[in-house]
């Protein structure tokens, strides 16, 4: 794949790449064997892809053949969260068995298994050193794991209803943001396991987080199909996208507030390569938009679109 941005959305049991300034379907990777794919990540060179699905599996795949490099069995249920390490060399996931597995990248094989919730993991995700994993779950908890013991070593409770869907590291690893069911954002001190700040103001479940790079801010996505932007320390919302009207179930947006902000979801990823970019899906539509106004250390001023593509058309099938 060229060095473009590239957008990977899974779409039924397929995953589709999408070159973000045409459009065009550069590539179908093909494999999952039924139902559909519920994650997907990038590795950090952008050249392979991992996807989780509801055949039980994760699949590791080449991007530029489209060809499946590995596939991973253990889990005993849907697998509804991917992550890689920072390093590309190991991957975790989580789903509906309970549980958060490790996996070897070069051999395919399962090195932990992380056992404590009671009920679905629905998001994970390494701090930046790759030492720990932080997991959300319907059981409305939050749990930070230590890789090389498998040992849990924090439950972080606070969501008040429903499930904890998104988790996010702040980049020195010394706080957890994450978002559920409940309508809130939560900010969490992992020494100690205290709630900081419950950020209130949207009006339906909060599906994805993430923490911009000086770690002074949180951007959220929601069912409320807003996009905000919270200060951390004050827990004062600078920013939200009311007027958009996306769904943002399954948004993906990078690059918002700086740039090198991540905001991933299940099912819908885009290459860490282009800055400033936000991505929403709603049930017809893939809606590219491209940050506008406000400077780096800024909060931003708007989001308008600059394209959209009918999703789940022929002009997205390869």
């Amino acid at each position: 794949m060229s060095g473009d941005a590239h957008l990977a959305i899974a779409y039924e049991t397929n995953i589709q790449i999408l070159a973000v300034a045409s459009g065009k379907c550069m590539q179908t990777l093909k494999g999952h064997s039924f139902a559909d794919v519920k994650a997907v990540s990038w590795s950090s060179d952008d050249s392979r892809i991992c996807s989780g699905g509801s055949d039980w599996t994760v699949r590791m795949w080449d991007v530029s053949s489209g060809k499946c490099l590995q596939t991973l069995e253990g889990h005993s249920g849907y697998v509804t969260a991917v992550s890689w390490s920072s390093d590309d060399s190991r991957i975790c996931s989580g789903g509906g068995d309970t549980t958060v597995r490790v996996w070897d990248v070069s051999s395919g094989k399962c090195m932990q298994t992380l056992e404590g919730h009671s009920f679905d993991v629905t998001a994970v995700s390494w701090s930046s050193d790759d030492s720990r994993i932080c997991s959300g779950s319907f059981d409305r908890t939050v749990r930070v794991w230590d890789v090389s013991s498998g040992k849990c070593m924090q439950t972080l409770k606070g969501h008040s209803s429903a499930y904890v869907r998104a988790v996010s590291w702040s980049s020195d690893d010394s706080k957890i943001c994450s978002g559920g069911g409940d309508k809130t954002v939560r900010v969490w001190d992992v020494s100690n396991g205290k709630c900081l700040q419950a950020l209130e103001g949207h009006s339906s479940d909060v599906r994805a987080v993430s923490w911009s790079s000086d770690d002074s801010r949180i951007c959220s996505g929601s069912n409320d199909r807003t996009v905000r932007v919270w200060d951390v320390s004050s827990g004062e919302c600078l920013w939200n996208s009311v007027g958009l009207h996306f769904d943002l179930r399954f948004a993906s947006l990078r690059g918002l507030l700086p740039v090198g902000l991540n905001f991933l979801r299940p099912g819908l990823s885009l290459s860490p390569v282009l800055p400033n970019l936000a991505v929403a899906v709603d049930n017809h539509m893939i809606h590219f938009l491209r940050r506008v106004g406000g400077t780096p250390g800024m909060s931003c001023l708007g989001f308008p679109p600059i394209a959209s593509l009918p999703r789940g058309t022929p002009s997205l099938e390869k």
